[in-house]
């Protein structure tokens, strides 16, 4: 239930975010990509923008359109439940999904939450491969189009009028950070680390900060398996503590291999029920599709 009021100028505000979605990504500039990044486009495609599989050459973002506008509808989400905390994201490159946080703060009338800026601001760090084995094949700290200055992000914020007091700025290495955060209390969580190391330690230090009914966004969990695997040995450690985790997903390798029980659902009701070593995928998509019950 909704407890929080909308702004009188609701309709303005809305405009004003949805321009602001279409300036930070670049797609209203029709800003081309990097000609030499590890993803190869030829010009400006909006339709790639909108997903975020490009590197633009000036805009703020590279969330693309579609995932900066869930992260704005996670913000206002819980602005209008009344979640508490503020909000936090690891990770920001040029600062565009943090601005954009900042904007929706704002339009909202909320003064009493805070965007946690958190970057190294000199690019990745390199693999540390003995601890962290997932990264071994990570070379993203070697391209200078990821390192950008603090003050370059800090004066990305003063361009659209969105620098002030409930903007915080954390820079290092999140190995170092993460324990330092300023916050005990968080909303949402966006990490977007690009590698093991940096999604795992965020989560081990503010998974426990995260306010009931608050979200974690992991930017890169269907783009670098690395970071797909960071979520699910924090998840296999919430459980290992004795913690239930619900886990819902479409991926079947991804649920037979975490999951202790499974349920299937087909058009919003439960179908059929498996425990781990009595399951096989045929049975799952049976049950899913209705084959099995057809069968029997």
């Amino acid at each position: 239930m909704y407890t929080h009021p909308v702004p009188d100028d609701f309709a303005a505000q809305r405009d004003y975010l949805d321009k602001l979605e279409l300036t930070l990504t670049g797609i209203a500039q029709k800003d081309p990509p990097y000609s030499d990044g590890p993803i190869k486009f030829d010009g400006f495609r909006p339709d790639v923008r909108d997903l975020g599989l490009d590197w633009p050459t000036t805009a703020f973002s590279m969330v693309g359109r579609k995932r900066l506008h869930n992260f704005r509808r996670l913000i206002e989400r819980v602005i209008r439940s009344e979640i508490p905390g503020d909000i936090i994201e690891t990770g920001v490159w040029r600062g565009g999904a943090s601005i954009l946080a900042r904007a929706v703060l704002k339009a909202w009338n909320v003064t009493d939450r805070r965007i946690i800026v958190a970057d190294s601001f000199q690019g990745l760090p390199p693999p540390n491969a003995e601890i962290w084995p997932l990264d071994r094949d990570s070379d993203l700290h070697v391209y200078p189009e990821l390192a950008i200055s603090l003050e370059q992000v800090r004066a990305n914020f003063e361009s659209f009028g969105l620098l002030d007091e409930q903007v915080v700025f954390l820079k290092g290495w999140f190995r170092d950070t993460m324990p330092t955060v300023p916050s005990t209390c968080l909303s949402i969580i966006r990490l977007d680390g690009d590698m093991y190391e940096s999604t795992i330690d965020p989560l081990t230090h503010l998974y426990d900060r995260l306010s009931p009914g608050g979200w974690v966004i992991v930017d890169d969990y269907f783009m670098i398996p690395a970071c797909k695997a960071a979520v699910h040995d924090f998840i296999g450690e919430l459980a290992g503590e004795g913690l239930a985790v619900v886990l819902i997903s479409s991926e079947l390798p991804e649920v037979m291999g975490l999951a202790d029980r499974l349920i299937v659902m087909k058009e919003g009701r439960i179908v059929d029920e498996f425990q781990r070593g009595r399951w096989s995928a045929e049975a799952i998509v049976g049950a899913a599709t209705g084959a099995r019950k057809e069968a029997a």
